[in-house]
């Protein structure tokens, strides 16, 4: 089984080969793995690999047509193409929780950290055509969360454009309860932003970012809570999900034996991470 890589050196990435490796021991499996720095020789490298090995696990943002070729685009996931077959085609694909899961959880952590009682107003913040944004919404909008949302930011992807869309937003609503920033990039800067507002510890601060983006700000209060996907874990489930397809399970089972991580549900043709959250609680363990 082969596993090719875009920026090795990333820690998400170095987390997701560790827990592969870990997988691929567990299940008997030998194993190639092939780091490429440049997205623009991610292709050859797969072309490569064809001819030696059953199965080679790729990144789903990278393959098949229409895709990105954008070295500052993380992976969406990994497909499986089963080199058995002619041609070569996406056998399973391993991919962190649908957004519709991402924004369940987001949402989950933000109400948990907004006070019990009141009207909590909130803004979401997104980078761009976020497909999560519009999962997030949908949550916000339930009665249940008892949220107003009084405004839907988006396009700040760019740091400073980010700074100064979170900074007009304050003058447009002074008493927000909560911010749902569904990016890292946007989180980092509506951190600065509540600091030289003096509001630190007084808005609460929701984002989908990776642990170690948001340690600091977790530990001074500036940040509530952060979801993600744990790396290790995705890569751990790639190459169980990579055994089972060398066994012959078929994409309609559902279910496959994931070692330590037990029974996974298959979702379609895929299988799904596992998202964590951290607060000021955890933020501690966090290892990627």
């Amino acid at each position: 089984v082969a596993l090719a890589v875009r920026f090795p050196k990333e820690p998400y990435t170095a987390a997701f080969i560790t827990g592969f490796e870990e997988g691929a021991k567990n299940k008997g499996l030998n194993t190639i793995v092939k780091s490429v720095e440049k997205a623009d020789l991610y292709e050859d490298t797969i072309i490569d690999l064809l001819g030696h090995c059953d199965l080679i696990l790729a990144e789903s943002s990278t393959i098949g047509p229409g895709t990105a070729q954008n070295d500052q685009t993380a992976s969406d996931g990994y497909k499986i193409l089963d080199v058995r077959r002619e041609p070569a085609t996406p056998r399973w694909a391993v991919r962190p929780e649908m957004y519709e899961m991402q924004a369940k959880v987001l949402v989950e952590a933000l109400v948990a950290s907004l006070p019990a009682k009141g009207e909590r107003k909130v803004a979401v913040l997104f980078p761009g055509l976020a497909v999560m944004h519009h999962h997030v919404h949908e949550c916000l909008l339930k009665p249940s969360k008892k949220i107003t949302i009084v405004e839907e930011l988006g396009n700040l992807s760019d740091p400073l454009r980010a700074k100064e869309g979170v900074a007009d937003l304050f003058n447009r609503h002074p008493n927000l309860d909560g911010l749902l920033c569904l990016d890292p990039v946007v989180m980092a800067a509506t951190v600065d932003v509540v600091a030289q507002q003096g509001l630190t510890g007084k808005i609460r601060i929701v984002a989908f970012s990776p642990p170690r983006d948001a340690k600091a700000a977790i530990e001074n209060g500036a940040v509530s809570a952060v979801v993600s996907w744990n790396p290790k874990d995705l890569g751990y489930l790639a190459a169980c999900t990579a055994a089972a397809g060398l066994q012959g399970v078929e994409m309609k089972a559902d279910s496959i034996d994931a070692g330590r991580l037990g029974k996974v549900k298959v979702a379609g043709i895929g299988l799904l991470g596992k998202l964590d959250t951290f607060t000021k609680d955890n933020i501690s363990k966090a290892d990627y």
